[in-house]
């Protein structure tokens, strides 16, 4: 099994009011010049410079910072913050919805419990929502939004046209696919940008340990050096790799039979992950570990 070096946090770790110590870290990214940053359930945004696992405190929140992405195009920061209703945009103090304003309940013109969010090269900005079951697309500076996977009636489902708790977002721009985890249904779908219905491409409706199976899965990502997709397993404690029309996957980090543990060889319900610009290194926040992980891939 891979060997995994902690650089940010401890298995000791419960809280963050240090800035040494991490509580269940969730969202993880690289950022430019060897910067990492990462949300925890002390609801801060902390910046971690590689090397030095003492973190700056960037921002606090409502609650915890669950999903970042990286837009390269103006450097800003997605920040989904499930229970806060509302996708902040780190530096700025911009939101979506613009106005700011949260709501409990499911509609085109808010945010409800989002996930994951990922941003297109002219600024289309696609969010998941936990409680509604669909994924948004907000056009830049829109105050509403259209649904582009689920359904507009926010009902959870295993058919091929409906998601039952939406996770993580990839978006390949390429080919015109949104990628979701579908949390639990345990599977991954692959929508064709235009469509509403999915295909899964990893996993399926039930949970267990084997190679073509996952359970809870919580982050996506999609290689760019071979197209595959690498999976945050969560409920069973590994990241899986999922090659391009692959029945199966295999594991890079954690255990393959899904067993959970402190060592370094082990994960416990990792949450998200994030790689360097090469691919050579994949950081794992080790959620119930209170640690961020690295792994060498290549």
């Amino acid at each position: 099994m891979p060997f995994g070096t902690t650089v940010a946090g401890g298995c000791n770790g419960s809280s963050s009011t240090n800035q040494t110590t991490l509580n269940s870290p969730a969202g993880l990214m690289i950022g430019y010049n060897n910067t990492l940053y990462t949300g925890d359930n002390s609801a801060q945004l902390l910046l971690f410079i590689l090397n030095n696992r003492t973190a700056q405190a960037l921002r606090t929140f409502g609650y915890w910072p669950g999903f970042f992405f990286l837009d390269n195009r103006t450097s800003n920061i997605y920040i989904g913050v499930m229970y806060d209703n509302l996708v902040y945009i780190w530096p700025t103090n911009k939101t979506i919805p613009p106005n700011g304003i949260s709501y409990s309940n499911c509609s085109a013109n808010w945010l409800y419990n989002p996930t994951g969010v990922v941003v297109d090269s002219v600024g289309n900005v696609y969010i998941a929502s936990y409680s509604c079951n669909w994924v948004q697309k907000w056009a830049p500076n829109a105050t509403s939004s259209t649904i582009v996977a689920g359904s507009s009636s926010a009902v959870g489902g295993s058919s091929s046209q409906l998601l039952y708790i939406p996770y993580g977002l990839a978006l390949d721009e390429s080919n015109s696919y949104l990628y979701v985890a579908d949390r639990l249904n345990n599977r991954i779908q692959r929508f064709a940008l235009g469509s509403s219905t999915g295909v899964t491409v990893a996993g399926g409706l039930t949970t267990g340990t084997g190679a073509n199976q996952l359970n809870h899965p919580t982050t996506i990502y999609i290689s760019k050096i071979d197209g595959s997709l690498y999976i945050v397993d969560n409920g069973n404690s590994r990241i899986q790799k999922w090659a391009i029309n692959a029945t199966s996957g295999i594991t890079v980090a954690g255990n393959p039979y899904g067993i959970s543990g402190t060592t370094p060889y082990l994960l416990n319900h990792p949450y998200s992950f994030a790689f360097d610009s090469t691919e050579t290194y994949l950081y794992v926040s080790d959620s119930s570990n209170n640690r961020i992980q690295r792994f060498t891939l290549n």
